[in-house]
């Protein structure tokens, strides 16, 4: 049993441990995403919505 904790314990270190951020890249961002979204649930569920990509001054 102990053997068993242990064991998972460490192999969930070991898959945790290379978690990072990424570094910010230099310069202004070359896109945007705006996402408007509406979600309800109570016995069902469902969603709707939408999003626009703007990239290099295009939608």
């Amino acid at each position: 049993m102990i053997v068993r904790i242990a064991t998972f314990l460490l192999s969930f270190l070991l898959i945790s441990a290379h978690a990072e951020a990424q570094p910010r890249p230099a310069g202004p961002p070359s896109a945007t995403i705006r996402i408007k979204q509406l979600q309800v649930a109570f016995i069902g569920s469902g969603a709707i919505g939408g999003g626009t990509l703007r990239f290099r001054n295009n939608s």
